[in-house]
């Protein structure tokens, strides 16, 4: 289990430094090196990405980028806002984490979705996600919508405390 922390940590590491650059262009320079690696079959998108984020039964970790160029990962569990235009958000205690300081400064950031499921008798079900890229959504009228809509499930979200994101790209595992 300590080993599969690891190696979220390293591949969401590994991509937080393209998000500007794959939301721009479609280009994941960090992993473009192995394409062959990519687990397209098993990543997921749409309703099926929405479900599993929605039901909190994933490993999630955030990847930005801090000030100085180095990279920041942070395991904070989104909610879903809003299906339809791939709106997330994600709330947080106290001052907030370096993540949520780098979502607001940086616009992009990488949320890595993951799923195990080593009982699965089908292979492709047993590694199950995606690497999505968000952007942080400045617009304060905007915010503010969210933010209503997002308190009707979660009441204790507030303007300081939560930031919402749009999806941008969804890319396979890998």
């Amino acid at each position: 289990m300590k080993l599969f922390r690891v190696l979220i940590v390293i591949g969401a590491l590994a991509t937080v430094a393209a998000a500007p650059l794959v939301a721009q262009t479609g280009v994941d320079a960090i992993s473009a090196a192995s394409t062959q690696n990519y687990y397209e079959e098993s990543s997921l998108s749409g309703v099926a990405l929405y479900d599993l984020i929605g039901s909190r039964r994933a490993a999630f970790v955030w990847s930005t980028m801090n000030a100085n160029g180095t990279p920041n990962a942070a395991v904070l569990v989104p909610g879903v806002v809003d299906r339809n235009q791939g709106i997330l958000a994600q709330s947080f205690g106290g001052d907030g984490p370096q993540t949520i300081v780098n979502m607001r400064r940086g616009g992009y950031s990488i949320l890595t979705v993951y799923q195990h499921n080593p009982d699965s008798a089908d292979r492709l079900e047993r590694n199950t996600g995606a690497r999505v890229v968000c952007e942080y959504i400045s617009d304060p009228a905007q915010q503010r919508r969210l933010l209503a809509e997002f308190q009707r499930v979660n009441p204790r979200a507030t303007a300081e405390n939560t930031v919402f994101l749009r999806i941008v790209r969804v890319l396979p595992l890998g």
